[in-house]
């Protein structure tokens, strides 16, 4: 039987994880991670001024910007009378509910009323941004090359709207085009020699760089497509 709440110290006092007056989409919820950094009770969301997701155990766990949403909302989700109680105790100075969440991102805090979908989208993509393995090798192939990558990784995007070729150009960034030289390694074909001239291995640098032009490059592409 869940204890009636009636005070700021029932409040602070409450289990968020598993309370069924506790839900987020009608759901109890439960974070192993921020359970294991001691964040089990209301009281560990706030700090001793009443400020959303500045107590001492939330500041200390190292949360990803994920996990900190989550406690947002997990904090919104509080039954309407606790928050009410919070905010009216005479502990903790009234405060707008947005005003006192901070979002961690990089080496600073941002108020939650100040982050904007933009904000948020440039930091999640340099968390996640990570050059594709086939970009180093080529940049290793061929270290004389003044490249720009951003504009060419866009190129499948501006210079056509042919599904196939942008299928293509993306094989061709990521170093996945199946020449004979790596299906010979599989041991699919029987010779890693080049389809069209029949003289040096068959890899992208042949084809794309070193075959002669009055070879019949036409064909080799309409074979690897």
């Amino acid at each position: 039987m869940v204890s009636p709440v009636h005070t700021y110290r029932d409040v602070v006092h409450q289990v968020i994880w598993n309370n069924k007056n506790v839900t987020v989409q009608k759901l109890s919820v439960f974070e192993k991670h921020c359970f294991s950094k001691g964040i089990v009770t209301v009281g560990d969301l706030l700090s001793d001024g009443g400020v959303f997701l500045k107590g001492v155990n939330v500041l200390n766990a190292n949360l990803s910007p994920l996990e900190r949403f989550k406690l947002m909302s997990i904090a919104d989700a509080l039954p309407c009378e606790w928050q009410r109680i919070i905010k009216q105790s005479a502990q903790h100075p009234p405060s707008h509910i947005g005003d006192a969440f901070y979002l961690k991102m990089e080496d600073s805090e941002v108020a939650l009323s100040k982050v904007s979908s933009k904000l948020l989208y440039v930091a999640f993509k340099s968390r996640k941004q990570v050059p594709p393995t086939a970009q180093k090798k080529f940049q290793e192939k061929f270290p004389q090359l003044q490249t720009d990558w951003r504009e060419i990784y866009s190129l499948p995007f501006t210079v056509t709207i042919e599904t196939k070729i942008r299928e293509f150009q993306y094989k061709m960034l990521n170093n996945i085009v199946f020449t004979n030289e790596k299906l010979f390694r599989l041991k699919i074909v029987d010779s890693p020699s080049c389809t069209v001239c029949k003289r040096e291995n068959e890899s992208i640098e042949h084809l794309f760089f070193l075959l002669r032009r009055d070879d019949d490059l036409l064909g080799s592409l309409v074979l690897l497509a």
